[in-house]
């Protein structure tokens, strides 16, 4: 993955182990990555919905909320989210409720080197891409004008904030109507 690419990603580092925690927090920033970590499951949910992640490996086997649950809660927040579920207790039925779970992958700790994580979240890395390509032409289709208005101008330090609220207007009208 180009450095140019990884500057843009923020990954959520969700374990209770905290010595992995900072060792993978150490490798993804000097990998160029903007990655933090959080041991507390539930506040690291709330942390990715306010703050945003786009990738997020986590632990399965923590206290209180388990990685399954961190999963779909993510998941039902935002689908676009790269969830890389990792685990010191591979068993088949594991594997299977994390991907049922919406997980993009499943790693066995302990990993044999970083490569195998890093190749895991650079892959996460090109699946952001493809997502983000589709729901830019997803929003092209739909919101024409809006989108010109937006991805038009998102360099343009000139670019009149006003058309933005008769974009939101529209959108929050979209969601009055009935179903």
């Amino acid at each position: 993955m180009s450095l140019a690419v990884c500057d843009n990603i923020r990954i959520v580092i969700i374990d209770d182990d905290h010595l992995l925690r900072n060792l993978l927090v150490e490798a993804f920033n000097r990998h160029g990555y903007q990655a933090v970590a959080v041991e507390n499951p539930e506040r690291a949910v709330e942390l990715v919905k306010l703050f945003g992640a786009q990738i997020v490996l986590c632990d399965i086997c923590m206290p209180g909320v388990d990685g399954f649950e961190v999963t779909r809660r993510l998941k039902a927040s935002d689908g676009g989210t790269q969830v890389i579920l990792m685990t010191g207790y591979p068993a088949e039925q594991s594997v299977n409720s994390a991907f049922h779970a919406g997980a993009e992958e499943y790693l066995v700790k302990p990993f044999r080197s970083l490569q195998v994580v890093f190749d895991s979240v650079d892959r996460a890395a090109a699946r952001l891409v493809k997502w983000n390509t589709y729901m830019r032409e997803a929003i092209r289709q739909d919101f024409p004008d809006e989108y010109n208005i937006i991805y038009d101008h998102a360099d343009d330090k000139n670019f009149d904030l006003s058309q933005v609220d008769h974009l939101l207007a529209r959108v929050g009208d979209l969601g009055d109507q009935p179903q």
